[in-house]
């Protein structure tokens, strides 16, 4: 694969340039490798036969990934990217950090940015750059996933290309924080999931359990992707493609979840770390209300069992579709309710009017999908208390969100061959 062996060799090179003497990468040195790269990657796209109906977004969406990480870091002068800032200078400094000392207090991924600086030497444009690769290839495995669904070709395109060119995704996928690994190993996992679900190999499940392992190590909440596929596992009847509680199931499921619950026994330190430090039920909401994006005013806590029930369904919807036009306080708000709640919004709604309305195939798979997106909801809404905060959590599930959304058009044989889709406001919300 012509971009895995070029940015294999830049690496190389810049271990030997580095093992030399220089400790650190010029901004020229790092734009010219970018733009090398940049040439192979483009090349690859273009002449990949299974990513034919994609290549140009897929192509768009990298171009425009590559201007907000230019931007991010000689443009900031003029407007600082949302959730870009303080967040990204603190992962950035404690990869430094680790780099000289060893030791950080912000977790796997400066810990990972601080060894490739050790091989490599210093340069944040370079490493913010392979960062926002893993945005990429997360976009390159979403296409595959959505060749697994036999859907017209002009939604999977049309669909493909919301999620290729979202501006608030694209963003958080270009700063220097850890979005863009998690997204990738959250979809590298979802599209093993899909296999599983589409064929009777339960190594695909294992895989599918097993990638959700790297993006809980650099924020546990992923972790809660397991749960989901546990339940999905359970209700799902592959045998007869419905939904309904099998023995088989359950002995399986079973046997998941006592060796799930061994490995985290044992090694779980280093992938639930966020909930160390919850003690009772008590500890389960974040209510911080310090600060003009917080909304835990709105969604209670978690002191009593009765709350944590009341309250889940307005802490995923704020979680989910925040900020509301009353929560607004700049165009980073504006921008992060109309490119990224809409897009969740936009979703529900259609998922919800076509289950609604019609009986298809599709139901068993979109209710399955929904079910994962929604315990991970579950998880990151409870830990989660302001409007910044959710932007930037919730874009870690663009990628199920995707598939529900295809799959709220129904079969190819559900539609007219003839008919020309549009695929706008109007259609979404009728």
């Amino acid at each position: 694969m012509l971009p895995v062996v070029t940015v294999i060799m830049e690496l190389a090179g810049l271990t030997v340039i580095k093992a030399s003497g220089t400790e650190e990468i010029s901004n020229i040195l790092a734009t010219a490798l970018i733009f090398i790269f940049s040439i192979a990657f483009i090349i690859f796209v273009q002449n990949q036969k299974k990513l034919s109906k994609y290549r140009n977004n897929i192509t768009i969406g990298y171009l425009i990934r590559l201007f907000l990480l230019f931007f991010d870091l000689f443009g900031n002068s003029i407007y600082v990217l949302p959730n870009s800032g303080a967040d990204a200078e603190m992962f950035y400094q404690n990869a430094i950090a680790y780099m000289n000392t060893g030791h950080t207090s912000r977790g796997i991924y400066p810990e990972v940015m601080g060894i490739l600086f050790r091989h490599i030497g210093t340069n944040r444009l370079y490493a913010q750059f392979l960062s926002m690769l893993c945005s990429v290839v997360a976009l390159i495995y979403t296409a595959f996933i959505f060749e697994e669904f036999d859907i017209l070709d002009c939604y999977k395109e049309r669909i493909y290309r919301i999620i290729a060119l979202l501006p608030n995704f694209a963003i958080l996928s270009s700063i220097f924080i850890r979005e863009a690994p998690i997204t990738m190993f959250l979809t590298l996992s979802f599209l093993n999931f899909v296999k599983w679900f589409k064929d009777d190999g339960e190594i695909y499940f294992l895989f599918a359990v097993m990638l959700v392992l790297p993006a809980a190590a650099l924020h546990s909440g992923t972790i809660a992707a397991i749960g989901g596929y546990i339940v999905a596992h359970l209700i799902y009847d592959k045998r007869n493609g419905i939904l309904f509680l099998r023995f088989g199931n359950i002995i399986v499921t079973i046997i998941f979840v006592f060796a799930f619950t061994y490995f985290i026994s044992n090694y779980g330190e280093s992938f639930m770390g966020k909930f160390s430090g919850v003690d009772s039920i008590d500890d389960i909401a974040n209510t911080n209300v310090r600060g003009g994006s917080s909304y835990a005013r709105y969604v209670g806590n978690s002191n009593n069992p009765f709350n944590l029930v009341i309250y889940t369904i307005p802490r995923i919807v704020f979680f989910l579709f925040s900020p509301f036009p009353w929560q607004w306080r700049s165009i980073s708000d504006i921008i992060a309710f109309f490119f990224s709640a809409m897009y969740y919004i936009t979703a529900i709604w259609k998922m919800y009017n076509y289950i609604r309305s019609t009986k298809s195939e599709n139901h068993t798979d979109i209710i399955l999908f929904t079910i994962v997106a929604l315990v991970i909801a579950f998880v990151f809404a409870w830990g989660t208390s302001n409007t910044g905060t959710a932007a930037r959590h919730r874009d870690k599930l663009v990628t199920i969100f995707s598939c529900i959304l295809l799959l709220s058009y129904g079969k190819k044989e559900k539609v007219k061959q003839n008919e020309t889709p549009v695929l706008s406001a109007s259609k979404y919300i009728r």
